[in-house]
């Protein structure tokens, strides 16, 4: 039998459990660590469980963003962001100080460049033409 990676189990548990009491859930996760165990997968668990959780956003519609900025965000700056992306937006962050100033905005398939280096590496590529 093909290993599955610890997405796919993730998808599999969401769809398992989706819609179901807490009490039939307790149950059915129960079961799926055994199966885990079944297939010695229980290394996976923390990456089935990250995996999950973004699942589980996602289909809750929760839009999830990596922003990198040139200096730290400040929380009216968070909050633009989200208002611009929608109120339903997680925002993690990371600072990358060649940038220059701006910030990248990745969504699961949107790039936004707003940086100064993004900027300047467009108008190099355009003078050079």
């Amino acid at each position: 039998m093909k290993k599955l990676t610890a997405t796919q189990y993730a998808r599999i548990l969401h769809q398992t459990t989706e819609g179901l009491d807490e009490k039939t859930t307790t149950s059915v996760i129960s079961l799926f660590v055994e199966l885990l165990h079944k297939h010695r997968a229980l290394r996976k668990v923390a990456d089935i469980v990250r995996s999950f959780e973004l699942i589980a956003k996602k289909a809750s519609g929760v839009k999830q963003l990596s922003v990198t900025s040139a200096r730290e965000l400040s929380k009216e700056t968070k909050k633009g962001i989200t208002k611009r992306f929608g109120e339903t937006s997680e925002i993690t962050s990371a600072v990358d100080e060649s940038l220059i100033g701006g910030i990248i905005v990745r969504d699961e398939n949107i790039i936004f460049d707003a940086s100064v280096s993004g900027q300047l590496s467009k108008l190099e590529k355009q003078l050079s033409l």
